[in-house]
């Protein structure tokens, strides 16, 4: 918005208007004289509400805003007056479905809390029931090599013993019966029987103690051997089968409490997920929240923008989201005027805090302004926001985007040489000179040093004295 510099003059200039030759060109005469020099910076400026109350919404879920019925622009609201109806017919449907399934998932997770339950303590019964019966398997391993072992082999080795003893008293028996025999003079008869009996109890005996070393060898080199090595496989089968309850039940008790937690984390989400779309929901009853002016668009970093809300803002249209679509202007909102500042223009304005205001719609009248920097550092655009704010009511109403003129004197010297931009040449090592004449006509090249500018005339700081004469060149002039 800025109009760039406009300066004023007040100096008094002596301008010879006698053509002069100097090496065939025609040249201009101006005499120097002090004099006041007022630099003016001058900016064109926009009226904008002091108060504003944007509208907008940011949904967490739901982005389908189909617009139904939109307030017009410039429209004089009421608060809690509705601003804009959205269809929400289908967040509605999402709505209730969802809860629906919300409820499912609650009667799932109670059921499967109920089955965790039980199955936590099936998983520790079965820990304990098979602890248990690995324990007494270790028991009677324990009991077989420290005891039923070596009972075993006594008890073989006896039964042999017992064999050997049982022939060697029928052995004995035999001898003694046979001489009782021959002392007593038994019959024949009597003899032939008893002879008999004792003849095949020896060799029963015999027999008995050869089939107790047969089983005490066979035990002792095929069944006993057979039976370590068969307790040997069962206690590394036992041993391996308890390892793996020990680590399969917690498995499954792991594997059943992160099917518990998942369904506890998909209720979670799907109870936020409604919450979320409630809130959406809720988002989409946008009403007025004061009484004041419906303006399409945003008022932001001293302009007003509604080219992007002019084009959504329609029946049929989708609402955006995440930024403002409509400013309400409160009724009894003040009014501002903003312009925009380049770097020069923020370096020429210094600390000066106040100007002049003239509306473009009533040019010829002028009130006073405070001036302030609406921003410290510059926008994106390397431009900084200034503010007015009139000292004194204006004398017809003021609408948004209203034009001024803002005038704000920058700099005033009451005595100073200033002379016309065109007499001085600027050159590339950056100096500064001028065509001073001299007393015997001739032209003689001055350096100056330079302050202040305006429009036209340039503030002269060194190397030029009142009343000397600037010569410059016509031909320079007209390129100027």
């Amino acid at each position: 918005m800025s109009k760039g510099m406009n300066y004023k003059k007040l100096s008094s200039l002596v301008l010879t208007t006698t053509a002069l030759s100097i090496n065939g060109l025609l040249a201009e005469e101006f005499t120097l004289e002090l004099g006041k020099f007022q630099q003016v910076l001058k900016v064109d400026a926009m009226a904008m509400p002091v108060d504003t109350q944007a509208i907008q919404i940011s949904p967490t879920s739901w982005n389908v805003h189909s617009i139904t019925s939109v307030v017009s622009h410039g429209t004089l609201v009421k608060q809690g007056e509705i601003l804009v109806d959205i269809d929400t017919k289908a967040i509605d449907e999402r709505i209730i479905d969802l809860t629906k399934d919300v409820m499912k998932q609650q009667l799932m997770l109670e059921k499967a809390e109920l089955e965790f339950k039980d199955f936590t303590a099936k998983t520790e019964e079965a820990l304990a029931e098979a602890k248990t019966k690995y324990d007494r398997f270790q028991q009677d391993y324990l009991h077989f090599r420290q005891v039923a072992r070596a009972v075993k082999i006594s008890d073989l080795e006896y039964a042999v013993t017992r064999a050997e003893n049982t022939l060697s008293y029928n052995q004995e028996e035999f001898v003694q019966l046979m001489k009782m025999y021959e002392e007593d003079g038994l019959t024949e008869e009597t003899e032939e029987i008893i002879i008999k009996r004792v003849k095949n109890a020896l060799v029963a005996s015999k027999r008995k103690l050869e089939e107790e070393k047969r089983i005490e060898k066979h035990q002792k080199e095929v069944q006993i051997p057979r039976e370590d090595e068969d307790w040997k496989t069962k206690e590394g089968k036992k041993k391996r089968e308890w390892e793996l309850v020990q680590k399969t039940l917690p498995l499954k008790f792991n594997e059943q409490e992160l099917e518990l937690e998942k369904l506890k984390a998909d209720l979670a989400k799907a109870q936020k997920k409604v919450a979320e779309l409630k809130a959406d929901r809720k988002l989409m009853n946008i009403v007025s929240p004061v009484e004041g002016v419906v303006y399409y668009g945003e008022f932001k970093d001293g302009t007003w923008s509604s080219e992007a809300a002019h084009k959504a803002l329609r029946v049929g249209g989708k609402l955006p989201t995440d930024k403002v679509f409509l400013t309400v202007v409160p009724k009894e909102s003040k009014m501002t005027f903003n312009a925009f500042f380049s770097e020069t223009e923020k370096a020429m304005l210094g600390d000066v805090k106040s100007g002049s205001l003239r509306l473009a719609v009533k040019p010829w009248e002028s009130v006073p302004v405070s001036v302030s920097l609406a921003t410290e550092s510059p926008l994106l655009s390397l431009k900084w926001i200034g503010s007015f704010a009139p000292q004194a009511d204006l004398s017809i109403p003021v609408v948004v985007g209203a034009k001024a003129e803002v005038s704000i004197i920058t700099a005033v010297n009451d005595e100073v040489l200033s002379i016309p931009k065109k007499a001085v040449k600027i050159h590339p090592e950056g100096k500064f000179t001028v065509m001073l004449k001299m007393a015997d006509d001739e032209p003689e090249e001055r350096e100056v040093k330079i302050g202040r500018g305006n429009e036209d005339q340039l503030e002269i700081l060194d190397g030029l004295e009142n009343g000397q004469v600037i010569i410059i060149d016509e031909k320079k002039s007209k390129n100027e």
